[in-house]
């Protein structure tokens, strides 16, 4: 669960499960999603949220991602906006899956935006 703060957007992670905590080899709960935590990686990880957020809409993505000291993974994340109005996203529910070996890998730098639609 991520905490969207605005003017100007702001993210900080609210809560951060078990997986993703063993996944990154750091538990970032309370921190901000800003250079001090990513680094050069940081406008790589916040596109995603922003089109989230400015769409109002889920967002899923598969992309190749290095969490810190580790070998570089594919992961599917589905980003979804929640906020108390249609006019304002207040959070984003967020989960993330590494793909096995095998699966289509995106370029490094890129990411494929999924279709979440049905049908």
């Amino acid at each position: 669960m991520t905490e969207v703060f605005h003017d100007p957007l702001r993210l900080r992670y609210r809560l951060i499960g078990t997986y993703v905590t063993a996944l990154a080899g750091r538990d970032a709960t309370g921190r901000w999603l800003d250079h001090e935590l990513y680094g050069a990686g940081t406008e790589d990880l916040l596109w995603a949220f922003r089109a989230c957020i400015g769409e109002r809409a889920p967002v899923a993505v598969r992309e190749q991602v290095q969490f810190v000291a580790k070998e570089w993974v594919t992961i599917e994340a589905l980003m979804l906006p929640l906020g108390d109005t249609d006019a304002e996203v207040g959070m984003v529910c967020s989960a993330v899956d590494v793909m096995a070996p095998g699966v289509a890998v995106p370029p490094h730098g890129t990411s494929f935006v999924l279709d979440w639609r049905l049908g």
